[in-house]
């Protein structure tokens, strides 16, 4: 009768067979890794050049749109440039014809033998004058009194003396020039 205990032989050729067969497992697994370490490598570069691609496609869409709005800019500033210039030709030239149409009324006044027109154009200026202190005279008189303390009233009223007097002389040379208008 033999016995059914195994040998030693045979329990050291299992344990071996064990060993190899988890070295194969074990290298299997480590090629295993291996592999999906350069799968997510590969997977994970492709990644970063789509996206170094999607990155510069879009700077190349943004600078294309800044050109395009560049270029409209400087359209823009053209175009007003433009406008400004036929502006500034179309009043320099109203101006030129101003002047002529000055320097003509001019010689025709230097011909006539009437001075009392260039009277009366000189008292256009004394006439707005005397309008303005009109007007200025008015608004002091105007003032809420309640509100003004002593010094601005005395202050307001140095003013309106000033401003009256100032006025009388006006009219007594429109007065006068009225007169001598009429000899």
């Amino acid at each position: 009768m033999q016995s059914t205990k195994p040998s030693n032989a045979q329990i050291l050729k299992r344990l071996r067979d064990e060993f190899e067969q988890q070295a194969i497992v074990h290298k299997q697994m480590i090629k295993s890794q291996n592999e999906f370490y350069k799968n997510s490598k590969n997977l994970e570069n492709q990644r970063h050049n789509e996206a170094m691609v999607k990155i510069k496609q879009d700077q190349s869409d943004r600078m294309k749109a800044l050109k395009e709005q560049e270029a409209e800019f400087i359209k823009q500033i053209t175009d007003i440039r433009s406008n400004y210039s036929t502006e500034k030709k179309k009043i320099e030239r109203k101006h030129q014809h101003d002047i002529q149409m000055l320097e003509e009324s001019n010689q025709l006044e230097e011909e006539s033998p009437a001075t009392q027109i260039n009277d009366l154009q000189e008292m256009v200026p004394d006439a707005v004058y005397a309008e303005a202190l009109i007007t200025e005279l008015l608004k002091l008189q105007n003032k809420n009194i309640n509100y003004i303390r002593y010094e601005e009233m005395a202050e307001n009223s140095k003013k309106i003396r000033n401003i009256a007097d100032a006025l009388d002389a006006h009219v007594k040379i429109l007065h006068s020039t009225l007169e001598r208008i009429r000899i």
